[in-house]
């Protein structure tokens, strides 16, 4: 089908959440970047003893004009509307409200960069390629040598086609499988029905909020904030319902916390299905500090782990009473986003500048030496490698009682613009490391299913790695985590290499290529769990 050539977002604030009725699909002005070339964050940071302090800056990303679906959780029908946002997006520290209209501002993604590899590892520009041999056995077109095809007027044009493989291998359309089915009043493709009864938690950064924002465009979803006064929102963990006594929320000037879009919980329905994408942000793999609980992205609890158990967890809860579903997600992509290097870049700033003021170096001696473009160190690169070990141990412990255990994707990085704080360097090191820990959590896994003695050659292996000391558990605790079966790259990151072009920013990708590309790979890795339960 061909598709109109605007993309629809009808947004309205609430004050307590934010319902927004999605497009049928387009992008125009959304599908070009920012007239002003706004960088991931053009304010001036520096850190304090506790963390990067900002002042005003602004980053902005175009608004778009669309035409919405009037989603209908009682499928009564559709009313067309059309609606025009022109309204600039995401600021560093300041926020602009407009006509009722919340438009947040800040810098995406964290994650805390460092770590050593043990693994031979392959360049974020690589991914994995196997085709497999038996013709019974599923092919991922993802896991496929390829061209990303693009097409920044028309959504399904924007496809990843693998080379050398076999029509069997080539990658479905899921996305305007979904829209079709939304436009001819729920009549629902075959290939869909798989996809019924299903939820997603997306648990990552500003990139994975902006895919679930747009896959809900594409495929005529209703899209919706949990504010804190959502009848599904959690209650703030005890003791922690106000902010620090010299916080002041920078929407009321009130000491409490902000309903701030940018980093609230969103869903994404797709009533026709009971189909639900579930984003909810975390602040990277760090802990609290009093830096973290001044930005106005922040309201607790601060940690991963918290923020599953106290937020992940009984907001899903909440959702399967109801929509009655299933508490447990099929699904949880979790991503460990850019915030760790860029604090890691501004602690190499402070630094460097404070051994300037203090005579302890020259101008030039101390940029060469406190480069945010030097490789992290090695204790730095073992941090992250112990920290990413834990955080996906942590999920994969979350339901792993639960007659089915959630399918995990780590959502590997894309290479973004150059940019100051976020060198390529390390980014790149971010994504092997994350890599490397994946792979050998699986690879442990998979010992420990083979028995004793294939587990024993593993501990062998692993105790002669150089580098971090790999913690492992007992072979009966590593055969009931069961990640060998349900861990998994995914490859999106490296699939959008080479499309720099089309970003809004610095560091976000437009909708077109790069959150169709990923509302497709999702939706064929939702495929796959639902192929394996038969």
């Amino acid at each position: 089908m061909v598709l109109p050539t605007t993309l629809v977002r009808a947004t309205a604030y609430t004050g307590t959440h934010l319902r927004r009725r999605s497009s049928i699909t387009e992008i125009s002005q959304l599908s070009q970047p920012s007239p002003t070339g706004s960088d991931f964050s053009e304010a001036t940071a520096y850190e304090d003893e506790e963390g990067p302090m900002y002042s005003p800056g602004q980053e902005k990303k175009g608004g778009y004009s669309a035409i919405s679906i009037d989603d209908d959780p009682e499928g009564r029908g559709w009313k067309v509307a059309s609606a025009i946002d022109k309204t600039p997006r995401r600021k560093v520290s300041q926020i602009i409200w407009t006509g009722g209209l919340l438009l947040a501002a800040a810098m995406g993604g964290w994650v805390v960069g460092s770590v050593r590899h043990t693994e031979p590892t392959r360049p974020v520009s690589h991914q994995s390629s196997r085709l497999p041999m038996d013709a019974s056995e599923r092919c991922n077109p993802y896991e496929q040598h390829g061209v990303l095809l693009v097409n920044t007027s028309v959504p399904n044009q924007n496809m990843w086609q693998p080379i050398g493989v076999p029509d069997s291998c080539q990658p479905v359309d899921y996305a305007t499988q979904l829209l079709d089915m939304q436009l001819a009043n729920g009549i629902s493709h075959p290939t869909l029905e798989s996809l019924r009864n299903r939820t997603v938690l997306i648990f990552g950064d500003s990139v994975d909020r902006d895919h679930n924002e747009h896959f809900c465009n594409f495929v005529g979803g209703f899209i919706e904030m949990i504010g804190n006064n959502h009848p599904l929102s959690p209650a703030y963990p005890e003791g922690q319902e106000l902010p620090p006594e010299d916080y002041l929320d920078y929407i009321q000037n009130k000491r409490m916390w902000p309903d701030n879009p940018q980093s609230r919980p969103h869903i994404c329905h797709v009533f026709r299905l009971n189909l639900r994408f579930v984003n909810v942000f975390h602040y990277g793999f760090r802990g609290y500090t009093h830096w973290m609980a001044m930005h106005p992205h922040y309201y607790p609890p601060a940690s991963i782990e918290d923020r599953l158990d106290q937020i992940v967890i009984p907001l899903l809860a909440n959702i399967a009473k109801q929509y009655n579903t299933s508490p447990v997600p099929d699904i949880v992509s979790i991503a460990p986003g850019f915030w760790g290097i860029l604090r890691l870049s501004y602690e190499t700033q402070r630094i460097r500048d404070a051994a300037i003021a203090a005579g302890n170096t020259t101008f030039l001696e101390g940029y060469a030496k406190h480069d945010v473009w030097n490789n992290m160190k090695e204790d730095q690169r073992d941090w992250m490698e112990g920290r990413i070990q834990e955080v996906i141990e942590y999920i994969g412990n979350g339901w792993r009682d639960s007659v089915k255990a959630p399918l995990i994707l780590w959502r590997s990085l894309h290479h973004i613009q150059s940019h100051e704080q976020l060198p390529f360097t390390r980014v790149q090191a971010l994504d092997q490391i994350g890599r490397s820990v994946v792979e050998r959590l699986v690879r442990e896994g998979e010992a420990a299913v083979k028995g004793a003695g294939e587990w024993k050659a593993w501990l062998a292996l692993a105790a002669s790695r150089v580098g971090r000391k790999w913690r492992g558990d007992s072979l009966e605790v590593t055969q009931a985590k069961g990640l060998s079966s349900r861990l998994r790259i995914d490859e999106w990151g490296a699939l959008m290499l080479g499309q720099e072009k089309h970003f809004v920013d610095k560091v976000h990708p437009l909708p077109l290529p790069g959150s169709y590309l990923w509302a497709n790979m999702m939706l064929f890795q939702l495929t796959t769990v639902a192929e394996d339960e038969l």
